[in-house]
């Protein structure tokens, strides 16, 4: 398994130093940051870092809206799709991703129509144009999972990868955006089995958060540092390690250093303790 994270770029001034950071966090696994330029000299100094150090790049992110309601930023957001992915491809990584978007002004907020069919038909023609585009051969497209947006269960992401009908379509997982019922925290175990069961041959990269039930009457969830909330990790790991013991594992949202060395270590021991394999 490659153990890796999302260091924040903002709190860098340059890619050498994201690098750098990433290297000395210890990570196996790394990502180029949505917030980062693709200019040459950022790319060429990325890919010629990775392939040094034996870097897996777990994943391009984009993280915008191809569905925005203004047409201009609906464009936009497709044409940086499509250079995204593309990066991916020169990249060979395991994935370039983005949220399905939003029916309204923030990209990744809730709105009452992110679930109406036309709305995830636009998300669909979108997907499908910034694949037929690249052509990708070395890495895939996906949609990362989300509370308020297809797909948001694992029944609706295979309804996507078949209404997409691309065979560069795969998933990301990340089982905590799909924790969010208590049926689902409450009974993870089955359910985990269960997004595994339908999406696991299609599954290429895998985010590992946490999460902690809030006290009072409502039910409310709160992101925190693995290792501090309910969510089993070691379960988790363990299935992503029976799936494929090659995939890379992604730390992300988290404040600063002392926090990403923090989850880094801990998911680290989980690994050690369940006999999980790590990349050195």
């Amino acid at each position: 398994m490659h153990v890796g994270g999302m260091f924040p770029y903002g709190q860098v001034s340059s890619m050498a130093e994201y690098l750098d950071i990433n290297l000395s966090l210890g990570y196996r696994a790394v990502v180029y940051p949505a917030e980062a330029s693709l200019s040459e000299e950022n790319v060429a100094l990325f890919e010629r870092y990775c392939r040094q150090h034996r870097l897996v790049v777990a994943e391009v992110g984009i993280w915008n809206n191809p569905v925005s309601p203004d047409p201009k930023e609906r464009m936009m957001a497709i044409e940086q799709g499509k250079l995204r992915l593309a990066l991916a491809e020169r990249l060979h990584a395991r994935c370039c991703v983005n949220v399905s978007g939003s029916a309204g002004g923030v990209w990744y907020a809730p709105y009452p129509q992110n679930f109406a069919p036309e709305h995830v038909a636009l998300a669909v023609r979108a997907v499908q144009e910034i694949i037929d585009a690249v052509q990708p051969q070395h890495t895939c497209f996906a949609l990362e999972p989300m509370q308020w947006m297809v797909p948001d269960s694992p029944e609706s992401y295979l309804s996507l990868i078949e209404q997409i009908d691309r065979p560069a379509f795969k998933v990301h997982m990340d089982i905590c955006n799909l924790l969010f019922t208590p049926r689902r925290l409450l009974g993870q175990r089955a359910f985990m089995d269960t997004c595994f069961e339908k999406l696991g041959p299609f599954i290429r990269s895998c985010h590992v958060k946490d999460l902690r039930i809030l006290p009072g009457m409502a039910w409310a969830t709160q992101e925190v540092v693995p290792g501090r909330g309910q969510v089993d990790l070691p379960y988790y790991l363990q299935k992503i390690e029976a799936l494929d013991p090659d995939l890379p594992v992604i730390i992300e949202h988290l404040s600063g250093r002392d926090q990403y060395y923090e989850a880094l270590r801990h998911v680290r021991n989980l690994c050690r303790e369940s006999g999980i394999a790590l990349d050195a």
